[in-house]
């Protein structure tokens, strides 16, 4: 796959630095091929809260 957009390309430097390139695989992708993501373990998986943490406050910001 080749980034298609400055988007693109800007998040393909963030994801190529040195910190995750452990956990890139590669993969050879042929006509017809088709790839399923589970979101709710890849995307919103978090580790337990301890409790020590509960009343911890999650910030969030949407830039567009």
């Amino acid at each position: 796959m080749e980034p298609q957009g400055q988007d693109a390309i800007q998040a393909l430097t963030i994801f190529t630095h040195e910190r995750v390139k452990p956990y890139v695989q590669e993969i050879a992708w042929a006509p017809g091929d088709s790839l399923i993501i589970d979101n709710w373990q890849m995307l919103h998986a978090r580790a337990v809260v301890s409790k020590s943490s509960v009343d911890r406050l999650l910030l969030r910001c949407l830039v567009s």
